[in-house]
């Protein structure tokens, strides 16, 4: 690559780049983006990336990567999007949580047990829009996890192995809109857990584990989506929805439901999609349905009811 000064565009995917030395880039300082994914790569040198300064997209994803020494992105001043998926990567390191202009994180496939290296680091990654990290070994949540990334827009946490959110753990994330949680293990959310998301427009939280919800707070009034699909809620206090005026889709299908009370609905003056498929209804709940006929365009109750009233 001696002579291609010109190169912005390097893809070398799927091939066997063992590691990478000081010297690899050499001559390819114009590059912007880099595809390095899917090669069995073991190991990065420390000055691998000094010379390729204008790089805004790196790919390192699918090898056998499980840590990077702490300067070894440190010459990557303009990069926005960092992925590493199906690595052997324990946590996000401080090498990478020092790529400080980073737009778009992407860490899934790999075995964390927890997200930060040092638990008690403060180091914050402001310019972070996006974070992505499923199929991970992560079954905790602590409070100050989150704090690294206090300008998120979007969190996607799905098909991980979580069980347990601290209170708090999203409450300096005020500009989020998105929160996937879904094919989780989590059993019980308190409304402590959501303080401070006072952006989110779509909370998705299916296939878990849930058996009861408790009130959301206030701070999630601008909530649009709601998915608890495919949980175990038996039942829905009148209270829990009472501040989520502006939800337009609630999504509670496959849970073990007997009866929805119409004080549930009834705040929901937006609501225009519910699905309440593959419950345990022995009627259908029309007098709950009624008190958000007007704004209500589609309803869901496929299943086997065993009474039907319909008047």
């Amino acid at each position: 690559m001696k002579y291609l000064f010109n190169l912005v565009t390097l893809n070398m995917s799927t091939n066997r780049i063992i590691d990478l030395n000081d010297s690899s880039f050499d001559h390819v300082g114009g590059l912007r983006v880099l595809d390095l994914s899917n090669n069995g790569m073991k190991g990065i040198s420390e000055r691998a990336f000094h010379n390729v300064t204008k790089l805004t997209t790196l790919n390192i994803g699918q090898n056998e990567l499980d840590n990077f020494f702490m300067r070894t992105f440190l010459s990557l001043l303009q990069l926005e999007v960092f992925i590493a998926n199906d690595n052997l990567l324990p946590n996000i390191g401080i090498a990478v949580q020092g790529l400080r202009n980073i737009r778009l994180l992407k860490l899934s496939g790999n075995p964390m047990i927890r997200l930060k290296e040092i638990p008690e680091s403060r180091g914050e990654m402001k310019n972070v829009k996006k974070v992505k990290i499923t199929r991970s070994e992560l079954s905790v949540i602590s409070k100050s996890d989150f704090s690294m990334f206090p300008n998120v827009i979007e969190i996607v946490l799905s098909n991980n192995k979580l069980a347990r959110i601290a209170k708090r753990a999203f409450e300096k994330l005020g500009k989020l809109t998105t929160l996937d949680l879904s094919n989780n293990n989590v059993i019980h959310l308190s409304r402590e857990r959501f303080i401070g998301m006072k952006s989110l427009k779509m909370l998705n939280i299916s296939y878990n584990l849930l058996g009861s919800l408790d009130a959301f707070p206030l701070d999630m009034q601008q909530l649009l989506v709601l998915d608890l699909s495919y949980n175990r809620i038996q039942s829905i206090a009148r209270d829990t929805l009472r501040h989520l005026t502006k939800l337009v889709r609630l999504d509670l299908k496959g849970n073990l439901l007997g009866q929805i009370l119409p004080e549930v609905l009834r705040p929901l003056d937006a609501i225009k999609a519910l699905d309440f498929a593959h419950n345990s209804f022995s009627v259908l709940p029309l007098e709950s349905i009624k008190v958000v006929e007007y704004t209500l365009q589609s309803i869901n109750f496929e299943g086997k009811f065993l009474t039907l009233q319909l008047k």
